[in-house]
């Protein structure tokens, strides 16, 4: 779409003023590009600045709203239009926009935790407090820090290779705020931070949100600049018809257009040039759509080339124009100082007894995200950034760590369904900072079929960044069935409670290590069976010793890393025990990522218990599939036999799995096995000793959970599972 009146009249001047160039020198016309909001759909921009640089536009200024901002704040600092072509196509949006935690920052605790809750809401003065955004955009504050890094040591926005200013509103009062200086990832994240989509963003004592609701098209902003020639490019405000309003993303975009239609006609009237693509069908929340959003944006910029390279060439002519170059990012930053900004209620004498360097200290962006990253998994931040300024005395640089603490409990909620135990629900309150910094108190309860509390206390020492203690009690209501073939023989319920201590690297990220000891009391009773088979009561003080490692890069379905836990635990009649035994496990689980979204799964579990006092649940257990190891890792999960069919005081079992990613988030799943259990350790060469079994796991990870279909089959049975919802 063109202002074709306006065009030629624009064009015919630049070509008056070439001819008189030559006598009277001239000064060239500034040119300012405005980029308009609107989410996905603003990724078209992209495409319009491609020809732009087809053509050597000159380009003095750029303003951005909303999405505008994002793409207009990056093309400012130098990026080229390729390089964000490459940008855009490469962020995995669902992951940014879910605030996926990526689990190579949690602790080995918090990763035993991973992937159970769906919900999640903040708990204030003993009311549920609804956020005020779904997203607190940490990941997409991390991301766009780590891109204006070249200019992070520029005060103001004017001193970009392109002078820059982006429009957000202020929710308090209603009005626009155009942001020319500070933190440009800062400015950014407020000028799209959608309201109730994304947390608001404060600045100078005012809460920022998306530019849209005042000025989705900063037309005037560019003016404001200095611009003589504005070039306005609007994604954001095609009303959609009656009979086009079918779903909710629709819907939305309509709302949204609503709010911005009057603001944006009066600015498409100030431009010189309005571009305004056709993006039919395409929405703003088609972010996985880049290469269709850009293609666009580069054909309606085609259909205005002729006008478009005429004015060009005609500024050109009058005083050529070249790009300033990106600022150079320095590959490390020597850190002299460092200091803590937001923090009310965590101390920051805690928060830097965590950093692992010694000042002064050569560091990469990498090991500053890193370091992020270990700040943000304390799980006590809703969000942490970080800024380089030069130190006092201009000795190296000062890493300004700033955090916006989050409520100080979360109401936490996971729901699953499953073939075997029915539906079950998982609530959960976690509370931060309770009776010292940087602790936290987490209390789980399961509603089902198997009752469950589980309540965990972690506290940080602070000498050493990843020491802590764990203090846990638990009680569970469970069962546990004893077979003789492929027959049940007797079923005991039995209700399980136990407190635990332990000493040891709860905080590191992959390894776990330490000690502890756990005083338990169980009682089984027989439901179904023969008298023969009594009840009865145990009692246990254990001291256990445990070495762990998870580098999974996820809960569900890894496609890398390891995860493996040696644990050796005893008890005798001297520590008030029922009885005298111990018990020894390896367990060892790898994921190999192999070409064309293939991963190799190999796992071997060994385990053996010694002593002629066995408490029935120490036995280990083979049989069942996509069953979570709810007592501490002795139920193990086996292709071809029902759950829990096979019991014993030791036991040995290997499997091969070969995973294949076939789509994005969907995963099938090929599994052998065999195993088998035994009173006595031994090792037979009988392969026919062994229970054999295969399986066939179809999955989707949805953003409340796995949904999984399981087939699995010996030489003689069949059976089928189905689960939805994470495992807990």
């Amino acid at each position: 779409m063109q202002q074709s009146g306006k065009n030629t009249f624009l064009i015919f001047l630049s070509l008056m003023l070439i001819f008189f160039s030559s006598a009277v020198a001239q000064k060239r016309p500034t040119v300012g590009v405005a980029l308009s909001g609107g989410s996905a759909k603003g990724i078209a921009h992209i495409g319009v600045l491609k020809v732009l640089e087809e053509i050597n536009m000159p380009i003095d200024y750029v303003t951005g709203t909303s999405m505008g901002s994002i793409v207009g704040g990056l093309y400012s600092v130098g990026y080229t239009a390729a390089e964000l072509e490459s940008i855009v196509t490469e962020i995995d949006w669902p992951a940014i926009f879910a605030e996926e935690t990526s689990r190579d920052v949690l602790t080995l605790e918090q990763k035993k935790r991973d992937a159970r809750y769906t919900f999640n809401l903040a708990l204030e003065n003993w009311g549920i407090s609804i956020p005020a955004g779904i997203v607190a955009g940490h990941k997409v504050t991390q991301l766009l820090t780590r891109l204006t890094l070249p200019v992070q040591h520029l005060d103001s926005f004017s001193q970009y290779p392109i002078p820059f200013a982006c429009v957000a509103t202020d929710i308090a009062t209603g009005e626009a705020v155009v942001i020319k200086d500070g933190s440009l990832a800062e400015a950014m994240r407020a000028s799209m931070a959608i309201p109730s989509a994304f947390t608001p963003v404060e600045r100078d004592g005012k809460l920022l949100v998306d530019g849209l609701l005042v000025r989705n098209f900063p037309v005037q902003d560019a003016r404001s600049l200095g611009a003589d020639i504005v070039i306005g490019v609007d994604v954001g405000a095609e009303l959609y018809e009656a009979e086009e309003l079918t779903n909710l993303f629709t819907m939305l975009d309509q709302v949204l257009n609503l709010q911005m239609i009057g603001s944006t006609e009066l600015e498409r009237d100030m431009t010189d040039f309005l571009l305004i693509p056709e993006l039919g069908d395409l929405g703003f929340a088609d972010f996985t759509k880049t290469a269709e959003f850009i293609a666009k944006g580069e054909e309606i910029a085609r259909s205005m080339l002729p006008e478009l390279k005429a004015l060009a060439d005609s500024l050109n002519n009058l005083d050529p124009w070249q790009r300033a170059p990106r600022p150079a990012t320095p590959q490390k930053f020597k850190i002299s100082e460092i200091a803590f900004e937001g923090l009310t209620s965590v101390s920051e004498k805690l928060m830097i007894a965590q950093f692992p360097y010694v000042l002064p200290a050569t560091l990469a962006v990498e090991d500053i995200e890193q370091f992020v990253d270990q700040v943000y998994r304390n799980q006590v931040f809703e969000r942490v950034n970080y800024r380089l300024e030069n130190a006092e005395g201009g000795e190296g640089a000062r890493l300004i760590i700033h955090a916006i603490e989050r409520s100080q409990s979360l109401l936490q909620l996971g729901a699953r369904y499953n073939s075997r135990n029915d539906a079950a629900l998982l609530v959960n309150t976690t509370f931060f900072n309770l009776f010292k910094d940087a602790s936290t108190l987490s209390m789980d309860l399961r509603l089902g079929s198997n009752l469950q509390f589980d309540g965990q206390y972690f506290m940080k020492f602070g000498l050493v960044p990843a020491m802590g203690l764990n203090a846990r009690l638990n009680y569970t209501q469970d069962y546990l069935d004893i077979f003789e073939g492929n027959n049940r023989l007797a079923r005991f319920d039995l209700d399980y409670t136990f407190f635990d201590l332990f000493l040891g690297s709860n905080f590191s990220s992959n390894l776990l290590m330490g000690g502890g000891v756990r005083a338990e009391y169980v009682e089984s009773d027989r439901n179904i069976g023969p008298r023969s088979l009594p009840d009865r009561i145990d009692r246990a003080i254990v001291p256990y010793v445990t070495l762990g490692i998870d580098t999974w890069n996820h809960s569900l379905f890894p496609t890398s890393g390891l995860f493996a836990q040696i644990l050796s635990e005893f008890t005798n009649e001297n520590i008030n025990s029922s009885g005298n035994f111990s018990r020894h496990l390896v367990d060892v689980q790898a994921a190999i990522p192999l070409p064309s979204g293939f991963t190799a799964l190999p796992a071997v579990y060994f385990g053996t218990t010694f002593g002629d006092s066995l408490p029935p649940h120490y036995r280990f257990t083979l049989g069942g599939a996509g069953t979570p190891m709810t007592r501490l890792g002795r139920e193990l999960n086996f292709m071809g036999l029902r759950a829990q069919s096979r019991t014993g005081q030791s036991v040995q079992m290997a499997q091969l799995g070969l995973q294949w990613e076939f789509m994005s988030r969907r995963y099938a799943q090929v599994v052998v096995n065999l195993g088998r259990t035994m009173e006595e350790w031994q090792v037979s060469k009988d392969f026919d000793d062994y229970a054999k079994g295969a399986g066939l796991i179809l999955g989707i990870d949805t953003p409340i959970g796995p949904a999984e279909f399981i087939a699995h089959a010996n030489k003689d049975d069949f059976y089928t599972y189905l689960n939805i919802g994470y495992k807990f």
